[in-house]
């Protein structure tokens, strides 16, 4: 092939990424740190068509007794993004909750469906009447930080802490079809280590997502005034410490006694900060995944 041949293929090449996606490179979601569709991930519960898990499921220390709850719920929460139309993985979750013997439920007059923004959230009852399964699907068309790239937030356990017991529920119907949401393309850029870690609401820098690691999803504010949400996956143990001390910078309060939840076998260590009296709650969860580390870094500020 000649030079001037290869020249234009390249600058063909160029033209259409530029025309495809603003010279976006999409991130890949197949290699390490994603559990794929299909694959189980916590007992006999599988990741959702439609979607990747971030990283591993996180143990929640939910073991205050409440009245009429049981003392040691073993919970846990997962995060997974939506690879393709949400209704594929709101689908296949509702038939993984009634595969499960449970009562697949919503709240009344809840709307499950795109109008503009995705949302639906969908439960899992069972006969003792307790939550065993609570789904919240959200995304915006075009995330900008306050709003996250598509995802799942899901919580699985003998009672989940978001409405416990409740009589107000109605049955779920599955969507059919596809939802009409224009699902936006995740950008490898976002992700890598040197990214900034910011408040996202403030001008305030936490740090910077460090060597030896990256973000499994784009950072996105988790509060209605400012904060910070990031999923890690750290392959060089060393980056660990600048991630703690992203969290610290963020506290605003005293440090509670650190905690060690246990679910299922995971096994996670929990740092985290007082943000009452208007300041920052800040938590970071660090779960070990074969040879690298799940860090959840949670900021929410008042």
């Amino acid at each position: 092939m000649s030079l001037r041949s290869t020249a234009a293929l390249a600058a063909a090449a160029l033209l259409a990424a530029a025309a495809g996606g603003c010279g976006v490179t999409e991130a890949d979601t197949s290699g390490p740190g994603y559990v794929q569709a299909g694959e189980a991930f916590w007992d006999d519960w599988a990741v959702p068509e439609g979607t990747v898990l971030l990283g591993t499921p996180v143990p929640q220390d939910l073991a205050a007794p409440q009245e009429g709850l049981p003392e040691n719920p073993d919970a846990v929460s997962a995060q997974f993004l939506l690879t393709e139309d949400p209704y594929t993985a709101v689908r296949d979750l509702a038939a993984q909750i009634q595969g499960h013997g449970l009562r697949a439920v919503t709240a009344p007059d809840a709307a499950c469906g795109a109008d503009g923004d995705f949302a639906c959230d969908l439960y899992g009852i069972g006969g003792d009447g307790l939550t065993k399964v609570a789904a919240s699907f959200t995304g915006s068309p075009n995330p900008d930080g306050d709003d996250a790239h598509p995802r799942l937030d899901l919580e699985i356990g003998a009672w989940t802490p978001a409405f416990p017991r409740s009589d107000a529920w109605v049955d779920f119907t599955a969507p059919e079809g596809e939802s009409g949401f224009d699902m936006p393309k995740l950008d490898a850029a976002d992700l890598d280590a040197g990214t900034e870690v910011p408040l996202i609401g403030r001008d305030d820098v936490l740090g910077e997502v460090p060597e030896g690691a990256r973000l499994l999803a784009p950072l996105y504010n988790p509060s209605a005034t400012y904060g910070v949400h990031a999923v890690f996956f750290v392959e060089d143990g060393a980056g660990i410490a600048d991630i703690e001390a992203m969290a610290l910078a963020a506290s605003t309060g005293e440090r509670f006694p650190d905690a060690d939840p246990v679910s299922g076998g995971h096994v996670a260590h929990r740092i985290s900060y007082d943000g009452s009296a208007g300041g920052c709650g800040v938590e970071l969860t660090t779960v070990p995944t074969g040879e690298a580390v799940t860090a959840v870094l949670d900021v929410v500020c008042d």
